[in-house]
């Protein structure tokens, strides 16, 4: 999903979008080295540094000296490999923020924003996107019901969206220029659900979002531009609790108005909380949608954190 521009937004605020894998590549091979160390050093693990030890020094003080000694080296590799593995986790979330509020495209104003209240905070549904796939190059109008919720879009939002849309899915406004959907993320407070869901590992994320929202009926597109965008934020998670709100509760969050009626209408908004533990859920069961004639389709989702 990274763009160019998506890269500049780094570099503007002192960060290098294409040097943080990159530096979290040479953190994993360092701790690797590091880890290896540690191992060989370790006399209550290797027989053959017990062998040197107690063959290079003669003496039990002596002995007890080098195995502190040794000791204290392995306990510091320890203490670097902690740091170490803190400071990737620390990346992995900070590009994930990033990556919450991607301005790689024009106008897209992102507005930051906290809690209301001591202990009130505003939850965000983020990157939902709008897919158009009418049966023929068709202009339309596209509305939501709370226009006064949204925070960024893109295309602007001008009392609504005005579009021709292709078969497709292309989209251009009324100056020409291309779309391939309608962004637009915003405050969503609905009260969180989780009497059933999913419990998924953060790096098993991305198989379980293929899986189900393939069922859901997304297509091959649309599941990976979901999967690019989220499985990022969850895989930094152990575990992950996952439920999602389709059509019609999704509806009932933010209304969506279109000018002429879609024959399949496929709204799907994935909440989530990160899990440092396992925890049994009852699992969710999810409506598949047969996709026909005039096919509208959106995804997002919210973090509701730990």
């Amino acid at each position: 999903m990274a763009s160019i521009k998506f890269a500049n937004t780094y570099s503007t605020a002192g960060l290098d979008v294409d040097k943080l894998p990159k530096l979290q590549e040479a953190i994993k091979a360092y701790t690797t080295k590091l880890n290896k160390l540690a191992d060989q050093l370790d006399t209550t693990k290797n027989t053959e540094w017990n062998a040197v030890v107690r063959n290079a020094i003669k003496g039990a003080n002596a002995e007890a000296s080098a195995k502190s000694y040794i000791t204290s080296i392995c306990t510091e590799c320890r203490n670097q490999i902690k740091l170490l593995t803190s400071l990737s986790t620390a990346l992995s979330k900070l590009e994930a923020k990033y990556k919450k509020h991607d301005t790689s495209c024009t106008d897209i104003v992102y507005q930051p924003i906290g809690p209301v209240g001591p202990s009130e905070p505003i939850y965000v549904a983020y990157k939902p996107i709008i897919y158009l796939y009418p049966e023929e190059e068709t202009k339309l109008e596209v509305t939501v019901g709370r226009p006064e919720e949204l925070l960024s879009t893109y295309p602007k939002y001008n009392n609504g969206w005005k579009v021709t849309a292709h078969p497709n899915g292309d989209l251009y406004d009324e100056s020409g220029n291309y779309y391939y959907s309608l962004f637009w993320d915003g405050k969503d407070e609905t009260v969180e659900n989780f009497e059933e869901g999913f419990v998924v590992e953060g790096e098993k994320a991305s198989e379980f979002l293929r899986e189900k929202l393939e069922y859901i009926g997304l297509n091959g597109k649309e599941t990976n531009e979901f999967i690019n965008y989220w499985f990022p934020i969850l895989k930094v998670n152990k575990y992950n609790l996952i439920r999602f709100r389709q059509t019609e509760e999704v509806n009932e969050y933010m209304p969506l108005n279109i000018s002429k009626t879609p024959d399949t209408l496929i709204r799907v908004l994935m909440d989530f909380k990160g899990l440092d533990e396992k925890v049994e859920i009852k699992p969710q069961e999810l409506t598949s949608t047969e996709r026909k004639g005039f096919v509208v389709v959106e995804w997002g989702g919210r973090n509701l954190g730990k």
